[in-house]
């Protein structure tokens, strides 16, 4: 193939081929090679001498992200029509499902220098998705490999805003072919995950991809000699949109494959091998795919064929209660949020470094001794399935997920109602956990702080709205989110902002601002607290006192007599709430919130609960 001196011309396109990689200019080399050094640093502001403007807002991205594995790279793009030349900088790692993505910056020249521009977020879609992928998928597992075919469906969303498409795979597979469907073969560019090509001129075009590789991660992506498991771009994706997906899989004799949807096909080949084709009609924004030599047990209730593939030992009570916990969660959600859309479901167990478990809406992943996060996963069939999450703004699917949980098991036993200890060691949790985050920030499950977040403080702000209009509407607040649902399109917490307005008919938006777009909780004390006796009854007021910028919340307060407690609400809403209540006797303790429920904060320093008041003589007191 003929080489390209400077960078690639438009009539390296016109011809159809891959086009030759332009030589990295030295300045370009040089700034990177700095760059790299820096990242393991994940501190922006050494970044500064190499950046354009303000560094610490140019790699925002890294308060995301505790890895220290980041290295630099350069992408050229060649003159398209409309527009020039380009060099970017691809900040890149190995970047597991659900987690954070390489980050593309323009290089830009400015008084001789090239230095680092504005970041293209991986948002940024230029006008284009992928719709639907029809794969064929064969592994080796003497060599530990894959070979992909991708015939997948590239859409004109909106009015394109570039003549290439930004797509993102793993740079562990090697591509192979690029071509449409007549078998023209199409130019491409990658730089770790960035994958790169021409548009084409057509509305709707369906290409055909391709590749191969070996992938061994820690947490994810891995094959090991009797299983598999496929979780991070090995396919083509585009902003992490939702996608349907055909799937054809060949497994070795004595394998089973499992990927998302149903089986429309099944056969066994005269080799022994088996080929199996699943079809995923909801559009979804991550695939996994799965394979292994395992103990399959299976049961079938209330129309649903429930499987447990495991790898383990397990005594057959074990799977059975298993099983047993997924049918009981999936009756309980099907009726209370939206029908099952599958007519299978199944437990599948890992043995290899696998990162926790991981939904799959008709299935789930689970590493050794994580089953019992069942109920957790298979939420996720409605929040990340149904209704998809892309994990860029938000991981608002992992707080439903935990709050259904949570909503789910206090349907099957009442919980105990925690201790002062208890309650003083979660508030203080609670006060340095959700202190460098908001909840709506970027969903990156391989960072603490997002978890923390993600996970923790947004299940419980689910909790907080329950106690704010009921269970009754939470719910409804939850089959409006799946009603009002656009299929093919991503929810984010605006969806359910809106869902809120709708059930209530009132406008909540002081709710999510605060407890979503704020880092840190509430932190209320008691102050002034006296009793009084006036005309034969008793009277207690007070006041209670916040601390930091003021929330408005409607806690429980419990009076505690000798023998008895009387529940009482206050809506706090500035600095300082004033309460006065009428009670029956002298009371011996106040408790602010003392179920937990309401998300309050302490201060790491206190000895005591803030949220708690004594009078003179009063002991600890338990509920």
């Amino acid at each position: 193939m003929k080489r390209c001196t400077a960078l690639l011309c438009l009539a390296c396109l016109l011809l159809g081929t891959r086009p030759v990689v332009a030589e990295t200019p030295i300045e370009v080399t040089t700034l990177l090679q700095k760059a790299d050094a820096l990242l393991a640093n994940l501190n922006p502001t050494t970044l500064a001498p190499f950046t354009e403007g303000d560094s610490q807002a140019k790699f925002h991205w890294m308060q995301y992200t505790r890895s220290k594995d980041w290295h630099a790279a350069p992408l050229l793009l060649p003159a398209t029509e409309g527009q020039n030349a380009q060099e970017f900088a691809v900040f890149h790692r190995f970047n597991s499902c659900e987690s954070a993505g390489d980050h593309l910056h323009r290089l830009v020249r400015s008084e001789g220098k090239v230095l680092i521009g504005e970041e293209i977020p991986e948002t940024e879609t230029f006008g284009y998705r992928i719709t639907h992928h029809k794969m064929g998928l064969t592994p080796n597992m003497t060599t530990k490999s894959v070979q992909f075919t991708d015939r997948f469906t590239l859409e004109k969303s909106a009015e394109p805003t570039s003549p290439l498409v930004f797509t993102r795979l793993l740079a562990d597979y090697k591509i192979t072919a690029f071509t449409d469907l007549n078998g023209k073969n199409i130019p491409y560019w990658r730089t770790a995950s960035l994958l790169i090509f021409p548009a084409p001129k057509a509305e709707k075009s369906e290409l055909k991809l391709v590749y191969s590789g070996s992938v061994n991660h820690d947490g994810s992506d891995y094959i090991l000699e009797n299983e598999m498991t496929l979780n991070s771009y090995w396919y083509p994706v585009i902003s992490r949109l939702p996608s349907t997906l055909r799937l054809t899989a060949t497994a070795p004799k004595g394998y089973t494959a499992l990927t998302h949807g149903e089986i429309v096909e099944n056969k066994t080949n005269p080799d022994g091998t088996t080929t199996l084709t699943f079809e995923n009609k909801i559009p979804i924004c991550y695939f996994t795919f799965d394979m292994g030599k395992y103990h399959i047990t299976h049961i079938k209730k209330d129309g649903i064929d429930l499987y447990a593939y495991l790898m383990g030992n397990h005594t057959a009570d074990k799977v059975q209660g298993y099983l047993e916990t997924a049918s009981r969660c999936l009756q309980w959600f099907g009726k209370h949020f939206a029908p099952y859309p599958y007519t299978r479901y199944t437990l599948v167990e890992t043995l290899g470094r696998f990162g926790g478990a991981l939904e799959g809406y008709s299935f789930a992943t689970f590493q050794r001794g994580a089953l019992g996060a069942t109920v957790h996963e298979i939420s996720h069939t409605w929040w990340g399935g149904i209704v998809p999450c892309t994990y860029l703004y938000a991981m608002w699917n992992e707080s439903f997920a935990n709050y259904s949980d949570d909503l789910f098991e206090r349907q099957q036993q009442k919980p105990t109602p925690p201790s002062e200890d208890q309650l003083l060691a979660m508030r203080k949790q609670f006060a340095k956990s959700y202190s460098t985050l908001p909840v709506a920030s970027p969903g990156n499950t391989e960072n603490g702080a997002s978890n923390a977040v993600g996970y923790g403080k947004g299940s419980q702000v689910m909790r907080v709205l329950e106690e704010e209009i009921g269970q009754e509407a939470i719910l409804k607040v939850c089959q409006g989110l799946i009603q009002n649902h656009k299929p093919g399109s991503a929810a984010e917490w605006a969806d359910v902002e809106a869902s809120v307005n709708r059930v209530t008919g009132k406008d909540y938006r002081w709710f999510f601002e605060q407890w979503l777009e704020r880092v840190g909780v509430p932190q209320l004390r008691f102050a002034d607290v006296k009793t009084e006796k006036k005309e034969g009854k008793i009277v207690v007021s007070g006041a209670i006192l916040q601390t930091g910028k003021p929330y408005q919340i409607t806690v429980p307060l419990l009076l505690y007599f000798t023998n008895t407690t009387q529940q009482e609400k206050v809506a706090v809403q500035g600095e300082r709430t004033e309460f006065r209540f009428e009670v029956k006797a002298e009371p011996k303790q106040l408790r602010l919130d003392p179920n937990g429920t309401h998300l309050l904060g302490a201060p790491d320093t206190a000895t005591e609960d803030p949220c708690v008041f004594r009078f003179a003589g009063g002991k600890r007191q338990e509920i």
